[in-house]
């Protein structure tokens, strides 16, 4: 079995989307837009991760908008974090690294050899432990997270070069 040499994975913070407000705001509102942000090129995984988002969102709720801001259109990752907490971004993806800055448990993640595999990262994420990260994040004034593992190949991809080990 290989060994990962480092799990990394970004943090998909979804701030308005699951709070209260903006469910009882989808129910009365005729249309709701929301500001997607993120700090790399349209070529890039997370770029397409957040076109296939906001389609699946769209799809499921003809009421809801979601106005995609890539390449630090709407600043950096901090530019983000801080615009998710004062409302003036909605969706973000953000590193651990920076998370950890407004949420010092995330720097756990930053270890290397912390997880055997992605499976294993999500089982830790969906224990007491996620939960934890989850609630040190609202009193941050985050909601989320939802998580991307970066670092492991999907199946199919045996002998892709991994850009997150420099290859």
């Amino acid at each position: 079995m290989k060994s990962i040499c480092k799990v990394c994975f970004v943090s998909l913070i979804v701030i308005t989307l699951f709070s209260l407000p903006f469910g009882s705001q989808l129910m009365a509102a005729e249309k709701i837009t929301l500001k997607f942000g993120h700090v790399l090129q349209m070529d890039h995984p997370y770029h397409k991760m957040a076109v296939k988002f906001k389609e699946d969102l769209e799809k499921r709720n003809k009421k809801v908008v979601v106005n995609i801001f890539p390449a630090r259109q709407l600043g950096n990752e901090r530019d983000l974090v801080e615009g998710l907490q004062l409302g003036s971004v909605d969706i973000s993806t953000i590193t651990s690294a920076l998370t950890a800055g407004f949420v010092p448990g995330f720097k756990v993640f930053s270890l290397p050899f912390l997880f055997k595999d992605a499976d294993h990262l999500f089982r830790v994420m969906d224990s007491d432990i996620g939960n934890k990260l989850a609630k040190d994040m609202k009193k941050g004034g985050l909601k989320g997270p939802l998580f991307k593992d970066t670092d492991t190949k999907p199946k199919g991809a045996e002998g892709q070069k991994n850009p997150n080990h420099g290859e």
